[in-house]
Order: structure tokens, then C-alpha cells, then sequence
């Protein structure tokens, strides 16, 4: 920290500074009255008491401060601990995410792909049919017309000599 943002003879931080003012002369006072309950009963004299309470005050007084500052000192190394779980946690997160949407294109690169691979499968499925299926009705449509040149040349009384249409084809006339 700057010079600045410091206070005190302690050197405590400004955000620091309202807990230190209340630990401070919280532990003093708790000090003082152990020392006054304690000791001075023991001394012996206007003058013995006296200087047993100008110790207590002064030692009191840098025991309190010390531990002020130490309190302050394991705040402030609880929250740089705080600090560096949350940044861990966030970075994580950042990474399971990250996981997540590289996973998500994947699958989703793999999913157009299979798609494409079925639709093209379908597609030659459904071309195969639909090709069977007019080669049928162009077969059906061929014979019918050969029936109907065969019945028309009966009923004139003239010889038919047309081969069926499967001899066109390449089969066996029967």
C-alpha cells in the first residue's frame, strides 16, 4: 500500500482502519481490567499501585496493539486465501465451459455429419424405389401398348410378328 493509505502510527490500511478502531481500545479496555482486578490489589501503597498502573497501562497498550495488528494481519491472509479459491473456482468454471461448448460442437459436427450420411442413404433409398417403381410402370406401359398392337392386328386378321417388349430387353421371349 502508499503512504496514502495508511493511517495512523500503526500503519493500518484505510479499510482496515474502523476494525482496528474497535479492536484496539476493545482489547485495552479487557486488559485494563484484568490488570486492575488483578494486580494492583496485590500492591502495597499509594505509590506501588501507581507504578503498577503505569506499566499496565503501557503494556497493555502494545500487547493490545500487537494484537490488533496480528488479528488484522490473519483478516487480511483469510481474505488473500478467499481471493485465490474464488479465481481458482472462477478459472475452472471458465474451463468446464469451455469443455461443454467445445463438447457441444462436436456433437454437433458429428451430428450434421451423420445426418448428412443418413439423408444421402435415404436419399439413394427412396431414389432406388422411386426408379424401380418407374421402370415398372414403364415396363406395364410398353406391355400394354404391345397388347393393345397385338389385339388391334387380330381383329384386322394381319400376321403380328413385334416381339414382346422383354425381347427388347434383352430376356428370353417366351
Amino acid at each position: 500500500m502508499t503512504e496514502e493509505g495508511r493511517h495512523s502510527i500503526w500503519s493500518v490500511s484505510a479499510e482496515n482502519q474502523r476494525l482496528f478502531s474497535i479492536l484496539f481500545p476493545s482489547l485495552w479496555l479487557v486488559g485494563m481490567v484484568f490488570h486492575i482486578g488483578w494486580e494492583i490489589p496485590w500492591t502495597t501503597g499509594a505509590p506501588g499501585a501507581i507504578v503498577r498502573l503505569t506499566e499496565s497501562i503501557a503494556t497493555t497498550g502494545v500487547a493490545s496493539a500487537v494484537l490488533s495488528m496480528m488479528i488484522l494481519a490473519a483478516k487480511e491472509g483469510i481474505m488473500v486465501l478467499f481471493d485465490w479459491a474464488a479465481e481458482r473456482r472462477r478459472k475452472r468454471e471458465q474451463r468446464e465451459e469451455k469443455g461443454r461448448q467445445e463438447a457441444r460442437a462436436q456433437g454437433l459436427q458429428e451430428g450434421l455429419q451423420e445426418g448428412r450420411q443418413a439423408g444421402r442413404q435415404e436419399g439413394v433409398a427412396i431414389g432406388r424405389h422411386e426408379g424401380r417403381e418407374e421402370g415398372r410402370q414403364e415396363e406395364r406401359r410398353e406391355w400394354q401398348a404391345w397388347a393393345q398392337r397385338l389385339l388391334e392386328a387380330k381383329e384386322r386378321g394381319e400376321d403380328f410378328d413385334e416381339p414382346p417388349p422383354s425381347a427388347k430387353n434383352g430376356a428370353d421371349p417366351k
